[in-house]
């Protein structure tokens, strides 16, 4: 890896954490500016990397102020709901622009139907270096997908997981995704297992069986990565 890979995967890692805690920021009905303080200053949004640089910054077309001015969250919410959905706009636009100077995005990443330019910039600022996982076993322990006395990995409360999570949750929207897709590889992966699934745990609930199913696919998904990875470099 170059070093000038090295940058382009770590902005990569800092825009992907910006936009979701743009979309939490947007979503969350009940929450208050908390984890998002540091990218919202009122007038611009900021991301900067470990060091302290700036690596995007966006003038807001109107400030954003605290919903205690408001006389219902709600209403803070509904008036600026198009303003933070420009801002993850905005902040996608940065990411493809990274992501022309990432190989494994251009000559595979972008391929895969049910991946789009978040979930390349998760996965690959995440990971950052696939050289550092000698065995694909490693990089599904890193995504919290290893499994312990048969079963799946779970964060305990009060207890810091020893997983990435931003890479769980890139690629448990990458799950999500594949569902929607028709002809496509990692669907047809979904279909087979679940078939799978379904025939030798009879047992299961229905939840239980596509949350199975869509663990062995994100697997998969993540072993194919690390090959060709490895491959393109």
């Amino acid at each position: 890896m170059t070093i000038e890979q090295e940058e382009v995967r770590k902005r990569l890692k800092y825009l992907s954490r910006a936009y979701l805690d743009a979309q939490k920021y947007r979503c969350s009905y009940d929450n208050r500016l908390g984890s998002v303080g540091k990218l919202f200053d009122g007038e611009h949004v900021v991301v900067k990397n470990k060091e302290g640089e700036v690596i995007f910054e966006e003038q807001l077309l109107e400030p954003i102020v605290s919903p205690r001015d408001f006389d219902s969250w709600k209403i803070f919410f509904d008036e600026h709901v198009s303003l933070l959905k420009n801002v993850e706009v905005r902040i996608q636009d940065a990411m493809k622009k990274e992501l022309k100077e990432e190989p494994l995005w251009t000559e595979w990443l972008i391929k895969v139907k049910g991946v789009g330019p978040v979930i390349a910039s998760s996965v690959i600022g995440e990971i950052g270096d696939i050289h550092r996982f000698d065995k694909t076993s490693n990089l599904w322990s890193y995504a919290g997908l290893s499994v312990v006395n048969g079963k799946a990995k779970k964060r305990t409360r009060g207890e810091k997981a020893n997983w990435n999570q931003n890479l769980r949750l890139a690629l448990w929207k990458f799950g999500e995704s594949i569902i929607k897709q028709k002809n496509a590889r990692y669907r047809d992966f979904y279909d087979t297992r679940k078939a799978y699934e379904q025939e030798n745990h009879p047992d299961l609930s229905k939840g239980h069986i596509h949350n199975r199913t869509l663990r062995y696919v994100e697997k998969k998904f993540l072993s194919d990565l690390k090959y060709k990875w490895l491959e393109i470099e």
